[in-house]
């Protein structure tokens, strides 16, 4: 176990953020959580040095692993989306680009990552050995690794940023609905592990070019499931500065996104582009001023 000296200022701070995350895992019905820290927050937050940015991230993964129970899994999300560029997927080397947390565990836990080019997780727990031996050919939609995530009720647990971040699942649910924005396309690569390379061909829900430049939750549909009490947010406060954490359920977001986007006109989930403004769709911008907003009301 990682830890830090009992005198240090931070780590009072870093075991509030660690009991908010674990209240979260004592539910019978829990089976699968999504871990996803915001570093940049938890700094701020915690008075963390950012030379101990890596050992506050193992001190974190190893308290939550300590703290599953036998039928519970841990995962933590590595994307990667240079695959069709380098045709290249390496479970150590091919680098995080979607948050730090995930890219400060890499290095020690590059054998947890599961072969996915493009949407991998460091997995733990009850279901790490089947998913690590496992190969996701789908990004999204049937036999994909986001069909796993939404079937098991995955329950994000986000702190330090608007969940919707860690909502990946909406682009499964899109595909699942057969929007007209988006289409599968496969490319093609090598997987590298333990020295030896094997073909690896991939499916991902791209963009139609030309068409939509972003799709996502709107404001409307953060409103409908925060109405629907599909989203929890817990404030933790007695450190430098508050920080918010964000609970969410996939199977009912994802049951209720489905459902809206094969409506003749969705509300809940939209996209824009060069022919389209954006009228209320939570991009990352957007979606940093509605958590900050949020933290200043509840605080």
């Amino acid at each position: 176990m990682v830890e830090f000296d009992n005198h240090d200022i931070v780590k009072p701070a870093l075991d509030k953020v660690i009991a908010a995350i674990l209240t979260q895992l004592q539910h019978d019905a829990v089976k699968v959580i999504w871990l996803s820290v915001d570093f940049r927050m938890l700094i701020a937050a915690t008075g963390l040095k950012h030379t101990d940015a890596q050992k506050a991230a193992g001190f974190i993964l190893e308290s939550v692993i300590s703290s599953l129970d036998v039928e519970q899994t841990l995962i933590v999300p590595t994307f990667y989306f240079g695959f069709p560029q380098s045709k290249v997927f390496d479970r150590r080397n091919s680098p995080v680009q979607t948050g730090v947390f995930g890219g400060l565990l890499l290095e020690k836990y590059a054998a947890n990552r599961i072969v996915q080019p493009f949407y991998s997780f460091l997995v733990f727990g009850k279901q790490a050995e089947p998913l690590l031996n496992q190969r996701f050919l789908h990004s999204t939609g049937p036999n994909s690794i986001f069909e796993w995530v939404v079937e098991q009720n995955t329950r994000v647990i986000a702190v330090g940023h608007h969940y919707v971040k860690s909502l990946t699942s909406i682009h499964h649910a899109e595909q699942m609905a057969a929007v007209s924005y988006r289409y599968e396309k496969f490319f093609a690569g090598v997987l590298l592990q333990d020295g030896q390379q094997e073909p690896l061909q991939c499916g991902f829900y791209v963009r139609e070019l030309g068409v939509c430049d972003f799709s996502s939750l709107t404001l409307r549909g953060d409103n409908k499931l925060r109405d629907e009490g599909m989203v929890a947010s817990c404030l933790i406060m007695g450190m430098r500065r508050p920080l918010l954490l964000h609970i969410v359920d996939h199977y009912p977001v994802h049951k209720l996104l489905v459902a809206d986007l094969n409506r003749p006109e969705p509300q809940f989930v939209d996209y824009y582009g060069p022919q389209r403004a954006n009228v209320d769709v939570i991009n990352s911008v957007v979606a940093d001023k509605l958590y900050q907003a949020e933290l200043n009301s509840l605080a």
